[in-house]
């Protein structure tokens, strides 16, 4: 996993691949849509497709933390990626960015 270039920085991924196009969609439409499952740092997940395009936070900047319970803690260490009861593997790209923090 990289870390953020600077401490000030967010750390995002991106996922592609989850989707099956239109014979996907169709699939969906008349059946169960597929379920997919994130594991991070070693605790999983149910994962929503449709949100992985906008991008998954692995990392906060100590002055964007929160507090108690609203703290996102240490940043991501390990990503894994699984489709249940799939036996097919495909391809997947996950795209890492690092995001500063927006001036208010």
């Amino acid at each position: 996993m990289p870390a953020a270039p600077t401490a000030d920085h967010f750390v995002v991924v991106r996922i592609d691949g989850l989707d099956d196009g239109l014979l996907g969609r169709l699939r969906t439409s008349l059946w169960k849509a597929p379920e997919w499952y994130v594991s991070l740092d070693g605790v999983e997940f149910r994962l929503v497709p449709g949100t992985t395009g906008d991008g998954l936070v692995l990392a906060v900047p100590d002055p964007a933390q929160g507090s108690g319970p609203f703290r996102f803690g240490d940043p991501i260490g390990t990503i894994a990626l699984r489709e249940r009861d799939s036996s097919s593997a495909r391809p997947l790209t996950l795209e890492f960015l690092a995001v500063p923090p927006s001036e208010p």
